[in-house]
């Protein structure tokens, strides 16, 4: 999870839920089953590791394909073990800096809008697009 988050809107609060419920039983074994047919996977213990991997910044030196790489496998292995509802919460939580940013322009730009609505609607687009 982003370490520097200061603000109690609604992605942020669903962030820190599937955080949570994603580091305890039996969500982790879940995720340790979803890793063992997968190398590119099976490097993470946990999905905060897997996490920590994909929000990190990159080096210069670092191929760009490894985050696309891990991303494709999660969705294929999600597809194929019928672990739909784990791999979308680990999506939403790889993509919360995006869907965050996404959230805070449209409340910008749209102050009449309510809070609440502008994140639901942010997060069921991705989800739709996932």
């Amino acid at each position: 999870m982003r370490d520097n988050l200061r603000c109690n809107c609604h992605i942020c609060k669903i962030e820190r839920h599937l955080f949570v419920s994603l580091s305890e039983s039996p969500s982790d074994a879940r995720f340790a089953a979803l890793t063992v047919n997968s190398a590119s996977l099976a490097r993470f213990t946990t999905v905060p590791d897997l996490l920590a991997n994909l929000h990190a910044a990159r080096d210069a030196d670092a191929p760009t394909s490894i985050p696309g790489e891990l991303l494709s496998t999660l969705i294929q292995a999600g597809t194929a073990r019928r672990e739909f509802e784990l791999i979308q919460s680990i999506l939403v939580l790889a993509f919360t800096p995006t869907i965050h940013r996404t959230y805070r322009e449209v409340r910008a730009w749209f102050r009449e809008l309510e809070p609440e609505d502008i994140a639901q609607q942010v997060l069921t687009f991705f989800l739709e697009l996932a």
